[in-house]
Parts: C-alpha cells; sequence; structure tokens
C-alpha cells in the first residue's frame, strides 16, 4: 500500500465502510522486541548470546497472539526459512530492507488466534522499519503497527514517516489502532547514568516525543516503570506501546504493560532492549 495523501484516503474509506468494530471485546496478548540481528550474517557464527536470542523470540512467539520482532537482520532466503519453520502455528509478515543486515521487521501471529479472522493484511510504510498489520474479526478490528524508530533518521525523514502512520490510522469508531516497538525516544526523558539522573540528550528526546504527540495525540500509553535499553552504563525507557481506544473504555479493559524479561537474567546478556507486552 503506498502511502500517499490520496492512497490513505481510499484505504481508510474501505476500512471505515466493511468495519463492525465493537472495541470493549478486544483482547490479546503483545510483545515487541529489538533483537538487534535475530538472523543475518550471525546466523553463520553461531554463540551463546546468538542461541540467547532464538531462546528468547521463541519464548515470546509461544506466549503471545502477536509478536513483532524488529532489527531481525534478514533476507528473502533467510524470511522464508524463518516462515517456514513457524509455518504450524503462526502466520508471518515481512518487512526487509535491501541491506540484509540493517533493519528487518516480522509479525508473528498466532493460527490460534486468527482462527475466526476474517480478513488479514500488512502495510509496508519503511522498509525494514515499520510495518502494519489490520486484522478484522466479526467484531473487532485491530490495527496493529511495529515500529523501529530508527537513530540514523533525519528530523525530516521522522516527520514523513509518522505522517504516513497517521494518514493510515482508521476512524477509532471502525477500528483499533496499537502503535508499539522501539521508538528511541522517552516521553519523560528518563536516562539514568550510574544511578544518577542524565539530561544530556533531554532536549532531543522531548523534540521527539512532541512530533510523535503532534500526530498522536489521541493515543494512550499502555505505560510500565522498567528500563528497556541497556547500553555501557546507562538506563532509558524507549520501548512503547500506544493505543487510541476511549480512556473510559480502556480503563474497562484494565490492560497492562511490563517487560518480559529483565536485565540479569539468564537472557540478560544477550539484550540490548528488552520486551513490552
Amino acid at each position: 500500500l503506498s502511502s500517499s495523501s490520496a492512497a490513505s484516503d481510499v484505504y481508510k474509506r474501505q476500512i471505515n465502510n466493511m468495519c463492525n468494530h465493537k472495541c470493549d471485546k478486544i483482547s490479546l496478548n503483545l510483545a515487541t522486541w529489538n533483537t538487534h540481528g535475530l538472523l543475518g550474517s550471525n546466523n553463520f557464527t553461531p554463540s551463546p548470546t546468538h542461541n540467547r536470542k532464538e531462546i528468547g523470540s521463541n519464548r515470546l512467539l509461544t506466549s503471545n497472539h502477536i509478536t513483532g520482532l524488529l532489527e531481525i537482520h534478514a533476507d528473502l532466503l533467510e524470511c522464508d526459512a524463518f516462515t517456514r519453520k513457524w509455518n504450524h502455528s503462526h502466520i508471518c509478515f515481512w518487512s526487509i530492507s535491501e541491506d540484509r543486515n540493517c533493519g528487518g521487521v516480522v509479525i508473528a501471529l498466532s493460527r490460534s488466534y486468527l482462527s475466526n479472522c476474517l480478513l488479514c493484511f500488512s502495510v509496508n510504510f519503511v522498509p525494514g522499519r515499520i510495518l502494519g498489520v489490520f486484522l478484522c474479526f466479526p467484531n473487532v478490528n485491530i490495527f496493529v503497527v511495529c515500529i523501529h524508530n530508527s537513530p540514523t533518521w533525519t528530523p525530516q525523514e521522522r516527520y514523513h514517516h509518522f505522517r504516513s502512520i497517521s494518514r493510515c490510522v482508521p476512524e477509532k469508531l471502525h477500528a483499533t489502532t496499537i502503535l508499539c516497538g522501539d521508538l528511541n525516544f522517552s516521553h519523560n526523558t528518563i536516562r539514568f547514568n550510574n544511578l544518577k539522573l542524565d539530561t544530556t540528550i533531554t532536549n532531543f528526546h522531548k523534540s521527539l516525543a512532541n512530533l510523535w504527540e503532534g500526530f498522536f495525540h489521541d493515543f494512550i500509553e499502555v505505560s510500565h516503570d522498567c528500563p528497556t535499553f541497556m547500553r555501557g552504563a546507562y538506563l532509558s525507557q524507549l520501548d512503547h506501546i500506544f493505543i487510541n481506544i476511549c480512556a473510559a473504555v480502556l480503563l474497562d479493559l484494565n490492560p497492562s504493560s511490563a517487560v518480559v524479561w529483565e536485565f540479569g537474567d539468564e537472557l540478560g546478556s544477550c539484550l540490548l532492549y528488552t520486551s513490552d507486552a
């Protein structure tokens, strides 16, 4: 699907016309993880770190209805092998870039969860970085977008990509949209260095948060209080899940968000990012 304004308008009209949506009936388990090279060249040099990454991805896939794996670093052959491996239990949608060792997103959907799904298709916003999947059930419609906000993007690129996503978000009365993944900014600019608050990138985080808010101001974050990023000596909270359900309905649904595993457990030494669920 093209992300142009005209194509986005046609897409939203089609979705709005066909959907029968009762957002209070939504029930799902969702997880995202920046794997930092689950596949790619790492496959040719197996190591304890890579083995633990595979264990972590298996754990997520078998424990959630929808799993988004970011920076998976794969080419078409590896995508096909991964899809065949999980074909018995999952349907996989892919978005890969030209460089197999750069980016790569897969959204894996549990077949049991899709047992009464009427329609399912993907929207590739940015190859290897942003992928969406629309699910249409008899009474519920869900649009899940997994995002890796690349640190190498310019402000203009981020503006363009965020605008492309916002143009494809259906009206909340017709479908519920979930935006999740490694957004690479903290709304409250949380970053600790040696147990002290580090404000050296506060302005950068604020600018990204303000840009995000400009496009997705009607979304509510299902927040958690755990760090999801660690490099060197500092911790930060860069992974988020946003949803555009009305606040009163969201309170009735009583959603929860948490980190599946924390730094320091048996998987910790292989993780660059941890997961939201």
